[in-house]
């Protein structure tokens, strides 16, 4: 039984929650658990491992050489969007 709340539905509270709790995860945990947390929540919404790359570039670049986790993020996010059309096409049909 699904339950519906008056402003927002509960797939849509699920994916706020696991984002926040990826976008939060660089300050708390060590960077396995962050990138499990990013793979988790990107499933829901795909441009959050975006976001957490370009946080994690922000927290531990060390201003020579290239962004790696942005790079990174940018080929995860890829993929994953990838899979999410994937994934749709083959519930669609």
């Amino acid at each position: 039984m699904t339950e519906s709340y008056p402003f927002i539905s509960v797939s849509t509270a699920v994916a706020i929650a696991t984002g926040l709790i990826a976008i939060l995860s660089p300050f708390f945990f060590p960077l396995p658990c962050v990138m499990v947390f990013a793979l988790i929540s990107g499933f829901l919404f795909p441009p959050i491992v975006l976001i957490l790359g370009a946080l994690l570039d922000t927290l531990y670049f060390g201003g020579h050489g290239l962004p790696y986790f942005t790079i990174i993020s940018i080929l995860a996010t890829l993929a994953l969007f990838s899979v999410q059309q994937f994934v749709k096409a083959r519930i669609m049909s």
